[in-house]
């Protein structure tokens, strides 16, 4: 297919979807762009501008089958439990998903018995509950409702959980534990394996350099404060400590080096592959995880091949089919967004940042550790800055906060995220032999965390650090 082609189905279906995330659409409209399409390839013909009106046609159509896969996603909604809202109810389901375990409370989403329907819930800290536990929830039924931020922005709440099938609430609940049968066996395995790796990072590492090591490795944001999550939104950082991309490419990016150095080429990417693939499954493959996957074999393979055109074209499928999938990550997943936005800024952004900060064409392997040290250090400076102007648009209108620090602080402290990975990722696997072998390990990257936490902190605390844009 050509390139032509291939550019005018995605952003004609991306420009349908969009549409309809915001704008109800009547059925006559879908005659009327069924019209216009034929209008335009037949007027092609008379015109002699086949291409152009075929194109044209292309594009309303596509637009339209977005519109229709939206409206689908929308047609499958059921609502069962409208009558029953602001009142005391009793519910039994399956816990559905992977418990969150906050500071102050547990939530986790329940697929009841009756209806098959989502209802997230949120619970006082014990007794701890997982994946697959059979639950009897009592408490009353709320519809999420949107909230302002503290920077004055209206969050759309609603439809940040309508994207993943969840239309009620439920606060403060009574749970009460009926059984176990988890809907994927699979999974269950994925999130039991996760816990435990988590576990021996908590037997060997303090709070709250031991969350904040479990956020950077697996993503997770158990025991995060909100003191600590206001840090790193002051200071630019918080995508340090979410599933994106960019981290896992960084993942990747160094163990396909490690294997170059004794395998072939072929086989060292292959390995950086296989690491993002088993780095996803260790997440417990959600579905913020399997994207931020996507989105680093993108980024492997762009940095890997040079060829920035067919990644680009790569990125795109990719996109389009994550929005076939569920199309309302379009409009309502910040996350998917973000990740998409900086995959593009790696990619185009990295060779152009290199340049400026000194690398020559056919540059070749450094030789020397002080070279290494060089080129290493360019590379993070260049793959951050990229990032950082790819998304800081998006960051601005959707998030209403400007870090002047951001830069600064994640050029400083990003060269030793990997390092700290790494330890982590040893911490967490040879935890199974024992914590006595892991000690060492624990303290120092205990040391190093500290370190980068108590820079990250003092950037908050500098005056002027965060501004609001209205």
């Amino acid at each position: 297919m050509s390139s032509r082609l291939l550019y005018t189905i995605i952003f004609g279906f991306a420009g349908g979807v969009l549409t309809r995330s915001f704008f109800a659409v009547p059925e006559k409209v879908y005659i009327y762009c069924i019209a216009a399409a034929f209008l335009f390839l037949i007027s092609g013909f008379f015109i002699k501008k086949t291409k152009v009106f075929l194109l044209v046609s292309l594009f309303v159509i596509a637009a339209l089958l977005g519109v229709i896969r939206y409206q689908a996603s929308e047609n499958a909604i059921q609502l069962p439990y409208e009558e029953k809202i602001g009142e005391e109810v009793i519910l039994e389901g399956v816990i559905a998903n992977e418990v969150e375990h906050r500071e102050s409370n547990q939530r986790f989403v329940i697929l009841t018995n009756d209806t098959d329907t989502h209802v997230l819930v949120s619970m006082d800290l014990y007794p701890i509950y997982q994946y697959g536990d059979v639950v009897r929830v009592e408490g009353e039924l709320k519809k999420p409702e949107n909230f302002q931020t503290d920077q004055g922005k209206e969050f759309d709440y609603v439809s940040y959980l309508g994207k993943d099938g969840i239309f009620y609430t439920m606060s403060f609940a009574k749970v009460e534990l009926l059984g176990h049968e988890a809907p994927s066996h699979f999974r269950e395995l994925l999130f039991s394996f996760k816990a435990k790796l988590l576990a021996h990072i908590d037997a060997v590492v303090p709070r709250p350099e031991s969350t904040f090591l479990g956020g950077i490795t697996f993503g997770s944001r158990a025991g995060i404060s909100a003191e600590l999550r206001d840090t790193f939104v002051r200071t630019g950082t918080i995508h340090i400590v979410a599933l994106s991309g960019y981290n896992i490419s960084i993942v990747a990016k160094y163990i396909q080096e490690f294997f170059a150095y004794f395998l072939s080429y072929y086989f060292s990417l292959a390995a950086g592959a296989f690491s993002i693939i088993l780095f996803v499954l260790m997440t417990g493959a959600q579905a913020t995880a399997v994207r931020a996957g996507i989105m680093a074999l993108l980024v492997v393979l762009a940095k890997s091949t040079g060829r920035t055109y067919e990644i680009t074209r790569a990125l795109l499928i990719a996109g389009f089919f994550m929005v076939l999938h569920n199309p309302k990550v379009l409009a309502f997943d910040v996350s998917f967004q973000l990740s998409f936005l900086a995959t593009l800024g790696i990619i185009y952004g990295t060779p152009i940042f290199e340049k400026w900060l000194g690398k020559r064409e056919g540059e070749r392997s450094a030789k020397t550790l002080l070279l290494k040290i060089k080129y290493f250090m360019r590379d993070i400076v260049a793959t951050t800055c990229a990032a950082q102007f790819a998304v800081l648009p998006f960051i601005l209108f959707q998030m209403g906060t400007l870090s002047v620090i951001s830069f600064p602080i994640n050029i400083i402290i990003l060269p030793f995220i990997p390092i700290a990975m790494f330890i982590g990722f040893g911490i967490a696997f040879f935890g199974f032999l024992g914590s006595w072998l892991t000690l060492p390990f624990g303290f120092s990257v205990t040391l190093l965390l500290s370190c980068i936490l108590s820079f990250i902190s003092w950037g908050a605390s500098m005056p002027g650090a965060l501004f609001s844009i209205t």
